[in-house]
C-alpha cells in the first residue's frame, strides 16, 4: 500500500489504531502548515502579513488534510460493515457540536455558570461520535468491504516510507 492509498483511497477496512494515527498525523499536519507557511512568508517578504498566512495555510492543508480524515472515517466505517455514507451525519453531529461548543464560549465569558450547562450536551454528543466511529471494534473477519485489517496473515504493514522493516 503506498502513502496515497493510505491516506486517501475510500476502499478497503482500517482498524482502530491506524485510524487514530491517521487522524493524529493530518492533526499534526494541519498544525504545522501554518508555521511552515508563516516562516516561508517572513523569509520571501521580511515581514508577517497574517492575511496572507492564514490564507495560504488554509489553501495548502486544509483540502488535503480534509479528505485524509473524511477517508480515514469512511474505512473506519466500512472495519464495522457500515456504508461509507454514514460520514455525513457524524460529520453534520461533529460540526453542530462545534458551533454550539463555539456559542457556549461566547456565553461562558458572560455567565460561567449557564455556559458550562449548555457546552455538557454538546461535548458527550461529539464524544459519543468519535467513540462509535473511532472506539468499537470493527466486524471479525472479512466483511463485504475487505479482509479485517486484525488479521495477522494479512503480510506486514504498508513500506510507506523505504523503511526495512525486518531488522525491527
Amino acid at each position: 500500500m503506498s502513502f496515497l492509498e493510505l491516506f486517501f483511497s475510500f476502499y478497503g477496512r482500517v482498524g482502530r489504531t491506524a485510524y487514530w494515527c491517521g487522524i493524529a498525523i493530518c492533526l499534526t499536519f494541519l498544525a504545522l502548515v501554518p508555521l511552515i507557511t508563516s516562516v516561508i512568508i517572513y523569509v520571501l517578504t521580511g515581514g508577517f502579513d497574517a492575511g496572507a498566512i492564514i490564507s495560504t495555510a488554509v489553501h495548502i492543508g486544509a483540502v488535503p488534510a480534509a479528505v485524509s480524515i473524511i477517508s480515514f472515517h469512511v474505512r473506519r466505517l466500512h472495519d464495522r460493515g457500515l456504508s461509507g455514507w454514514w460520514v455525513v451525519p457524524a460529520f453534520a453531529v461533529i460540526g453542530l457540536s462545534g458551533k454550539w461548543i463555539m456559542g457556549t464560549m461566547l456565553l461562558l465569558l458572560k455567565r460561567p455558570s449557564d455556559g458550562l450547562l449548555a457546552m455538557n450536551p454538546a461535548l458527550a454528543l461529539l464524544g459519543i461520535t468519535f467513540f462509535l466511529i473511532g472506539g468499537v471494534a470493527g466486524t471479525n473477519g472479512p466483511n463485504r468491504y475487505g479482509p479485517d485489517p486484525r488479521d495477522e496473515d494479512q503480510g506486514e504493514m504498508p513500506d510507506t516510507l523505504g523503511i526495512d522493516q525486518t531488522k525491527f
